[in-house]
C-alpha cells in the first residue's frame, strides 16, 4: 500500500478485522481531500486520520478545515494523534503513540487501537507486537 505507514496500515487490519471488512484506505477524496481510512459501520460514515507529529505540528488550521469538509459530506471524524500534537475540534481524538517498533512502543500503540475500538463497544485486547508480522505482511502484497 503506497503512501500508507504503519500505523495506518495497523489501523486499517483492526477496522476490517472488527468493524468494516471493507474499509478503505486512501480511496476516498473529497474535494481536494483524500482520507486516510473510511468506513461505514451501522450505517454511519466514520473518516479515521492518523496524524503523526513530524506531518502535522504545524497544520492544526488545515486539520480543521479538512475535519468541516469531511462532516459536511456525512462522515464522523475520528483523529489518531501523536503525543505533543493539540487536539483538533470538531472530531473525535485519540492518542496514537507509535514512534518506533519497541515492544513499550507497540504497547503503547495497542492502547491507542483498544481505546479506538472501544468507541463501538468493542472491548478487545489488541496487542500489535503478535499482530504486526501479518499486518506487515497482508500489507506488502497490497
Amino acid at each position: 500500500m503506497k503512501r500508507t505507514s504503519v500505523p495506518e496500515q495497523a489501523l486499517l487490519f483492526y477496522i476490517r478485522k472488527y468493524l468494516d471488512p471493507d474499509a478503505q484506505n486512501n480511496r476516498v477524496r473529497i474535494e481536494r481531500y483524500v482520507a486516510d481510512i473510511t468506513f461505514t459501520y451501522h450505517g454511519q460514515k466514520y473518516n479515521v486520520e492518523y496524524d503523526s507529529f513530524s506531518q502535522h505540528k504545524d497544520s492544526s488550521e488545515k486539520d480543521c478545515i479538512r475535519n468541516s469538509v469531511f462532516i459536511n459530506h456525512g462522515y464522523k471524524v475520528i483523529r489518531m494523534r501523536d503525543s505533543g500534537l493539540d487536539p483538533i475540534p470538531y472530531c473525535i481524538n485519540i492518542p496514537f503513540i507509535f514512534p518506533n517498533y519497541t515492544k513499550k512502543s507497540l504497547q503503547q500503540a495497542s492502547s491507542g487501537v483498544m481505546e479506538f475500538l472501544s468507541l463501538f463497544g468493542i472491548y478487545e485486547n489488541i496487542d500489535i507486537t503478535d499482530d504486526l508480522g501479518i499486518i506487515k505482511d497482508m500489507y506488502s502484497r497490497a
